[in-house]
Protein backbone atom coordinates (compact mmCIF):
# COMPACT_ATOMS: atom_id res chain seq x y z
CA UNK A 1 0.00 0.00 0.00
CA UNK A 2 1.38 3.42 -0.93
CA UNK A 3 1.93 6.09 1.70
CA UNK A 4 -0.89 8.11 0.09
CA UNK A 5 -3.38 5.27 0.40
CA UNK A 6 -2.20 4.52 3.93
CA UNK A 7 -2.63 8.17 4.97
CA UNK A 8 -6.08 8.43 3.37
CA UNK A 9 -7.22 5.21 5.04
CA UNK A 10 -5.91 6.31 8.43
CA UNK A 11 -7.60 9.71 8.15
CA UNK A 12 -10.87 7.97 7.31
CA UNK A 13 -10.60 5.88 10.48
CA UNK A 14 -10.42 9.16 12.42
CA UNK A 15 -13.69 10.37 10.91
CA UNK A 16 -12.33 13.01 8.55
CA UNK A 17 -15.04 12.22 5.99
CA UNK A 18 -17.82 12.53 8.60
CA UNK A 19 -17.81 16.32 8.78
CA UNK A 20 -17.98 19.07 6.20
CA UNK A 21 -14.80 20.71 7.47
CA UNK A 22 -13.00 17.39 7.80
CA UNK A 23 -13.63 16.56 4.16
CA UNK A 24 -11.56 19.63 3.27
CA UNK A 25 -8.49 17.53 4.09
CA UNK A 26 -9.33 15.22 1.19
CA UNK A 27 -10.46 17.93 -1.24
CA UNK A 28 -7.53 20.29 -0.62
CA UNK A 29 -4.57 18.57 -2.27
CA UNK A 30 -2.01 20.75 -0.50
CA UNK A 31 -3.47 19.98 2.92
CA UNK A 32 -3.68 16.25 2.21
CA UNK A 33 -0.02 16.23 1.14
CA UNK A 34 0.85 17.87 4.47
CA UNK A 35 -0.70 14.87 6.21
CA UNK A 36 1.38 12.59 3.98
CA UNK A 37 4.45 14.52 5.16
CA UNK A 38 3.25 14.00 8.74
CA UNK A 39 3.12 10.26 8.08
CA UNK A 40 6.64 10.36 6.66
CA UNK A 41 7.82 12.28 9.72
CA UNK A 42 6.15 9.74 12.01
CA UNK A 43 7.95 6.93 10.25
CA UNK A 44 11.25 8.82 10.53
CA UNK A 45 10.80 8.82 14.34
CA UNK A 46 12.05 12.36 14.98
CA UNK A 47 9.95 14.55 17.26
CA UNK A 48 11.36 17.78 15.81
CA UNK A 49 10.35 16.77 12.28
CA UNK A 50 6.92 15.61 13.50
CA UNK A 51 6.32 18.91 15.31
CA UNK A 52 7.43 20.83 12.22
CA UNK A 53 4.94 18.89 10.09
CA UNK A 54 2.15 19.58 12.59
CA UNK A 55 3.08 23.29 12.70
CA UNK A 56 2.90 23.47 8.90
CA UNK A 57 -0.56 21.92 9.01
CA UNK A 58 -1.59 24.39 11.74
CA UNK A 59 -0.33 27.40 9.77
CA UNK A 60 -2.07 26.28 6.60
CA UNK A 61 -5.34 25.54 8.39
CA UNK A 62 -5.27 29.03 9.91
CA UNK A 63 -4.59 30.56 6.50
CA UNK A 64 -7.72 28.91 5.05
CA UNK A 65 -9.82 29.93 8.04
CA UNK A 66 -10.12 26.45 9.55
CA UNK A 67 -7.68 26.41 12.50
CA UNK A 68 -9.70 23.69 14.23
CA UNK A 69 -8.63 21.14 11.59
CA UNK A 70 -5.31 20.88 13.43
CA UNK A 71 -7.03 18.42 15.77
CA UNK A 72 -6.87 15.82 13.00
CA UNK A 73 -3.07 15.98 13.03
CA UNK A 74 -3.07 15.29 16.76
CA UNK A 75 -5.58 12.48 16.26
CA UNK A 76 -3.39 11.07 13.50
CA UNK A 77 -0.58 10.62 15.99
CA UNK A 78 -2.68 10.02 19.11
CA UNK A 79 -4.55 7.05 17.69
CA UNK A 80 -1.50 5.16 16.54
CA UNK A 81 0.90 2.64 17.98
CA UNK A 82 2.98 5.52 19.39
CA UNK A 83 0.63 6.00 22.32
CA UNK A 84 -0.12 3.56 25.14
CA UNK A 85 -2.58 0.78 24.45
CA UNK A 86 -3.34 0.60 28.19
CA UNK A 87 -2.32 2.89 31.04
CA UNK A 88 -2.58 1.17 34.39
CA UNK A 89 -3.70 2.97 37.52
CA UNK A 90 -0.92 4.86 39.23
CA UNK A 91 0.80 3.05 42.08
CA UNK A 92 1.94 5.12 45.06
CA UNK A 93 5.43 4.08 46.10
CA UNK A 94 6.79 4.10 49.65
CA UNK A 95 8.70 7.35 49.04
CA UNK A 96 5.55 9.12 47.83
CA UNK A 97 6.38 8.94 44.14
CA UNK A 98 3.79 7.56 41.76
CA UNK A 99 4.57 4.87 39.19
CA UNK A 100 2.51 4.60 36.03
CA UNK A 101 2.79 1.51 33.87
CA UNK A 102 1.89 1.82 30.20
CA UNK A 103 1.49 -1.02 27.73
CA UNK A 104 2.22 -0.44 24.05
CA UNK A 105 1.30 -2.62 21.08
CA UNK A 106 4.94 -2.89 19.99
CA UNK A 107 8.46 -2.04 21.17
CA UNK A 108 9.06 1.71 20.82
CA UNK A 109 12.18 3.84 20.84
CA UNK A 110 12.42 6.69 23.35
CA UNK A 111 11.85 9.12 20.46
CA UNK A 112 8.63 7.35 19.48
CA UNK A 113 7.41 7.43 23.09
CA UNK A 114 8.17 11.18 23.18
CA UNK A 115 6.18 11.74 19.98
CA UNK A 116 3.26 9.74 21.34
CA UNK A 117 3.24 11.52 24.69
CA UNK A 118 3.41 14.93 22.99
CA UNK A 119 0.56 14.02 20.62
CA UNK A 120 -1.54 12.68 23.49
CA UNK A 121 -0.96 15.86 25.49
CA UNK A 122 -1.86 18.14 22.57
CA UNK A 123 -4.93 16.11 21.67
CA UNK A 124 -6.24 16.19 25.24
CA UNK A 125 -5.54 19.92 25.46
CA UNK A 126 -7.60 20.81 22.37
CA UNK A 127 -10.06 17.98 21.78
CA UNK A 128 -13.02 19.40 23.67
CA UNK A 129 -13.06 22.72 21.85
CA UNK A 130 -11.96 21.71 18.35
CA UNK A 131 -14.08 18.56 18.10
CA UNK A 132 -17.11 20.57 19.19
CA UNK A 133 -16.43 23.14 16.45
CA UNK A 134 -16.03 20.39 13.85
CA UNK A 135 -19.24 18.67 14.95
CA UNK A 136 -21.17 21.93 14.63
CA UNK A 137 -19.56 22.80 11.32
CA UNK A 138 -18.64 26.25 12.59
CA UNK A 139 -15.42 28.23 12.38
Amino acid sequence: MSIYEFTRKKLKTHGVQNSHDGRIIFSDKRLFLMFVRLERARRFEDIVIVQKAVNEIASYCKSIGKPHLIIFSFMYLRFSDLTPHITHRGEVLSDGDIRYVKDYTRRLSQEEVAIGEWALSMFEKYERFFLRVIARGEE
